[in-house]
């Protein structure tokens, strides 16, 4: 016998017997209820009670039918930075009790042939000396734009284990499949509430 079984037949004993259904119930009771009305009583008296009614467009709030296409460029400058070569300023764009989330660009191309071959870029994510995440992003020649630079962006909520201190991102890069990688650069922000 399995072990919840005694459980089971002392809560079935105490569930009173099913009632049998009457096959032939009284439906006096009904005759009671007043008449179905074919004038529309309850029907809204005016547009604004009837909640199936389309709403006055005046009373709408101005919404665009589509977001708007932004047609800017980027606006991270290149100057005389390298593929994979950092440079850039890792940003907190969150802070929680318990997390930062933090973002950097990382220039991969500056044009089309910068990138010859797929490649994993390995970003580990650090809260002080603690390795809390790790991403890889595989990345091949179709990654690269045809016209300007190209960038990718690195972005992560990383957990922290205290109210203040340092959050940090190491960069590097690696064939693909391969657990050699070589270091690109490190970047790192200091956090506080």
């Amino acid at each position: 016998m399995r072990p919840f079984a005694p459980a089971l037949a002392c809560l079935l004993a105490l569930v009173p017997p099913a009632q049998a259904a009457d096959p032939d119930p009284d439906l006096s009771d009904l005759d009671d209820l007043p008449e179905a009305s074919t004038s529309d009583a309850r029907a809204p008296q005016t547009e604004r009670d009837d909640p199936f009614a389309s709403p006055d467009p005046s009373d709408l709030p101005d919404i665009p039918d589509a977001l708007p296409q932004v047609h800017r460029p980027l606006g991270i400058p290149i100057g005389d930075r390298t593929p994979f070569g950092g440079g850039y300023t890792l940003g907190l764009v969150a802070t929680e009790p318990d997390a930062v989330v933090a973002e950097i660009p990382v220039l991969i191309a500056t044009q089309p042939g910068d990138l010859r071959g797929p490649v994993e870029v390995v970003a580990t994510w650090r809260d002080g000396d603690r390795v809390v995440l790790e991403q890889v992003h595989a990345l091949t020649p179709a990654s690269v734009a045809r016209k300007g630079p190209t960038f990718l962006f690195l972005k992560a909520l990383v957990p922290v284990g205290a109210p203040r201190g340092t959050v940090s991102v190491t960069v590097a890069t690696r064939a693909p499949g391969a657990r050699a990688t070589t270091e690109r650069f490190v970047a790192q922000a200091d956090y506080a509430p």
